[in-house]
């Protein structure tokens, strides 16, 4: 009966060389995806109701050059750095107001104020 190269592994040999190359590919797809332009996001939580719903799917470019009013974005939240997606409402001195579409569930500049770009992680493209 032939092995299965992918359940064992073994010191030397072909098989070990198959090995190292599954996990070189999969080493390098990591790398690629962590600096990846483009990003897919799974909405938590109903701040941007009724425009995406909870567990909706966004792509995201992170290597955007300006954005503007109405754009939608993912930023970190300069409390706690946690991700967060909403809209820019206000930009004045290269700072960015930020508002969910759902006032009564958002937290956002209303509570912790105008965003520095650093905040800005990447600009939202399209939902899948």
């Amino acid at each position: 009966m032939e092995r299965n190269k992918f359940e064992c592994f073994p010191s030397m040999g072909r098989d070990y060389e198959v090995e190292g190359r599954v996990v070189g590919i999969l080493m390098n797809s990591t790398l690629l995806f962590k600096f990846s332009p483009i990003l897919k996001y799974r909405i938590v939580g109903h701040s941007m109701k009724p425009t995406y719903l909870q567990n909706s799917v966004v792509i995201a470019w992170r290597w955007f050059i300006k954005l503007h009013i109405d754009d939608i974005v993912i930023c970190k939240d300069p409390r706690d750095g946690r991700l967060i997606m909403k809209r820019i409402a206000k930009i004045e001195n290269n700072k960015y107001y930020v508002l969910g579409d759902n006032p009564k569930q958002s937290t956002d500049s209303r509570t912790f104020g105008w965003l520095e770009k650093e905040n800005i992680v990447a600009k939202v493209i399209t939902r899948i």
